[in-house]
């Protein structure tokens, strides 16, 4: 891994209040709107391409955003427990489902695509030409982080690829599931883990760790999220400003540079 790129530090929390924007910058677009802030609840795997986005999104909206981003689970059942939440982003459909079935769910739509990787500590011996079931099935890869695949959408994309892999039963008892797919990262960067499991976006953040190899998804569940327009954003000028923004060129673009698939590239 280039040694430019940014690191991720300490463990992300499962919840990070970011506050993109002070109160004070309102601009005169803000003016047709009743005040309010908007809410943004997104999957901790989306942290980078919406803290890229700051500026643009305080523009777009004419007044603060607040942005808090953790797993998809928390997020989602932040906003089913009530939480302040306009756009809510998951990293994959069973949240937005979920949230869907209780009335909570205005609009949706697909975000860009990801990918998986199997990544090692960067000091890690990684054999040329490894593929994702020989770097797993190594004798020394005994604790392999995952995030929490009965929960968390990464975890699932990982459990489902492994099974399409007919890896699922040989790697299963050596992983260690974490709360999110950055902390998965975490543990591989400190060396904690042998081995893990995250999305390719994630991968790229780190000089730390290594990618071994590609871990191709079962292609009947691609790996991509949903976006959600909850009823309170729905009604919320400012909040569908910011929901047409993000999925209009500006964001596509941004999604592009953190190595997502962005439809009409070379992704889906």
């Amino acid at each position: 891994m280039s040694g430019g790129r940014p690191r991720i530090g300490a463990t992300v929390a499962l919840a990070t209040a970011i506050l993109l924007a002070a109160c004070g910058r309102v601009t005169p677009e803000a003016t047709r709107d009743d005040g309010r802030r908007v809410h943004v609840l997104a999957a901790a795997s989306l942290a980078n391409l919406l803290e890229s986005l700051a500026a643009d999104l305080e523009r777009v909206a004419g007044g603060p955003v607040v942005v808090v981003t953790g797993g998809s689970s928390t997020v989602a059942r932040q906003a089913m427990a009530g939480a302040d939440c306009d756009i809510l982003l998951s990293a994959d459909a069973a949240w937005i489902d979920e949230l869907d079935a209780r009335g909570l769910v205005a609009e949706r739509r697909p975000l860009p695509g990801n990918g998986l990787v199997v990544i090692v500590p960067a000091g890690a011996a990684v054999m040329a030409d490894a593929t994702a079931a020989a770097t797993l099935q190594r004798p020394a890869v005994r604790r392999i982080a995952i995030a929490d695949p009965e929960a968390v959408p990464a975890g699932r994309h990982a459990r489902r690829a492994l099974a399409y892999a007919d890896l699922w039963d040989a790697v299963q008892s050596r992983l260690v599931p974490a709360g999110n797919v950055r902390v998965a990262l975490t543990w591989v960067e400190a060396a904690t883990v042998d081995a893990g499991i995250v999305y390719a976006t994630d991968a790229m953040l780190s000089d730390r760790v290594r990618v071994a190899a590609p871990l191709p998804p079962d292609p009947a569940h691609p790996v991509r999220g949903v976006a959600a327009l909850l009823p309170a954003g729905s009604d919320h000028p400012a909040a569908r400003r910011v929901w047409d923004f993000l999925a209009g060129p500006e964001a596509m673009a941004a999604f592009e540079r953190l190595g997502f698939q962005v439809a009409g590239s070379d992704g889906p």
